[in-house]
């Protein structure tokens, strides 16, 4: 198997020899050979990167360094929704998680916040454990 940039090379070159009119089957076939050869050289170098990538994630784990606060950082803001400019998205949205989550219960009451403060604020010793 040829290196990437030898088997991009050998594209472009079969490509630009089948769009000056050289429409021979066995020119298109190699053509077609080239270029799922190409991408799976691609896939080969994307997992390559990606497993690299995991081993130093390994290897720095949660050792609290910086490169770990920066990959949190990064991976929290990929998961955020930060606007939706389009109201039918919006509206799909809203109705997304109005159905996810259901509608609101008016039997529900709220909870006692004093009670829920002093549950917080103290430290869960065996009585408090056994309570629950």
């Amino acid at each position: 198997m040829q290196d990437q940039a030898d088997q991009k090379y050998e594209v472009e070159q079969l490509q630009l020899n089948v769009l000056s009119g050289n429409l021979d089957v066995h020119l298109l076939a190699r053509l077609k050979t080239a270029s799922d050869e190409l991408l799976a050289l691609g896939k080969v170098e994307e997992s390559f990167s990606r497993h690299k990538s995991r081993a130093l994630r390994v290897q720095e784990g949660d050792s609290n360094t910086s490169y770990f606060h920066s990959m949190v950082k990064i991976k929290q803001n990929r998961q955020t929704i930060r606007a939706i400019v389009n109201q039918q998205v919006a509206d799909e949205a809203i109705g997304f998680f109005t159905r996810l989550l259901g509608v609101s219960n008016s039997s529900i009451t709220g909870c006692y916040v004093d009670l829920l403060k002093e549950l917080l604020a103290s430290s869960f010793s065996e009585e408090a454990c056994q309570v629950f």
